[in-house]
């Protein structure tokens, strides 16, 4: 029996740890210019400035050549203004949820309670 729960941790680990990278690259490559995403401001060097760690950690992350560790997959987060939660989930986010996350991190507390007055209306 603790092997069958070994297993489905074991899983469950995966498909987080794959999410949260899927997740993460999606964010960069939102927030940095690139074909898919041309009208983004910040360039890699900017986020890896921002974020305290070197151009090579990024770049080598978003080709699949290197993991990131937590403190960068943390750094990051914070230098895209994302809260780390919404990057460390089991399931895969849109652009549109990271989008959405980004702008409601940037809100003062009365437009954050404007915006669930409105959510409630729906």
């Amino acid at each position: 029996m603790a092997e069958l729960k070994t297993t489905i941790s074991s899983l469950e680990a995966k498909k987080l740890n794959q999410s949260t990278i899927k997740n993460l690259k999606l964010a960069i490559l939102h927030t940095v210019p690139n074909p898919k995403f041309p009208h983004k401001s910040i360039s890699q060097k900017e986020l890896c400035e921002k974020a305290g760690c070197g151009s090579n950690v990024i770049s080598a992350f978003i080709i699949g050549r290197n993991n990131i560790t937590l403190i960068n997959l943390l750094s990051v987060c914070r230098a895209l203004d994302l809260d780390p939660s919404c990057i460390i989930t089991n399931r895969e986010l849109t652009t549109t949820q990271i989008e959405f996350q980004k702008a409601l991190n940037n809100l003062d507390d009365i437009k954050l309670s404007k915006i669930i007055s409105l959510i409630d209306e729906l």
